[in-house]
């Protein structure tokens, strides 16, 4: 498997689940009946806890693991996720866009009756997308998380209205995607 290090740092949160189920797949397939089969790692960090979990203990161990971590950051799937992104000719419009959106939605939650209840949400960023730059066009993001599902579409839905409610960017797209499978 070559760099492994993407998948152990990658900027989506599943990366490291998705190391797990290759490594497991790739070495299951790996010498098939009497011929004996090596898999073999690149990585510059061996050492990495969770490598190590899932190489020495085995991929459950690894995963319960990947769980209790993603419990205690309320990431799915003990939390919702909403990913909102914007891209412009330049990364400032897009940026100010989100910063602005995210002043906005805390502003009318702090509020309402959310604060300090489970459903409350919290929220990352704005931040460079893993792929800040496409297509000659700048992409940022702000990552939404919910600990229910009415928060998550409540706070959906307060994005749409609050988008609705700019004067239309020139140039700005944006698209808000809910429980994203890919952070990129």
């Amino acid at each position: 498997l070559v760099d492994v290090d993407g998948a152990l740092f990658s900027p989506d949160f599943r990366g490291p689940e998705r190391l797990g189920q290759l490594l497991t797949q790739v070495s299951g397939r790996a010498g098939r009946e009497q011929k004996p089969g090596h898999v073999l790692l690149q990585t510059h960090f061996p050492d990495h806890p969770l490598l190590q979990t899932l190489l020495r203990e085995g991929y459950g161990k690894f995963a319960r693991g990947l769980l209790e971590q993603r419990r205690s950051s309320g990431m799915p799937p003990f939390g919702h996720l909403l990913l909102l992104r914007a891209e412009a000719a330049q990364a400032e419009p897009a940026q100010r866009f989100l910063e602005r959106l995210r002043d906005q939605l805390q502003h009318q939650v702090r509020g309402g009756s959310e604060d300090g209840r489970r459903g409350a949400f919290s929220c990352i960023g704005p931040l460079p997308s893993p792929l800040s730059r496409r297509k000659d066009r700048f992409r940022c993001q702000l990552l939404v998380l919910a600990g229910t599902r009415p928060a998550a579409q409540r706070c959906a839905r307060q994005l749409l209205e609050l988008v609705q409610a700019q004067p239309p960017g020139r140039g700005l797209r944006w698209s808000l995607d809910v429980d994203p499978q890919d952070m990129m």
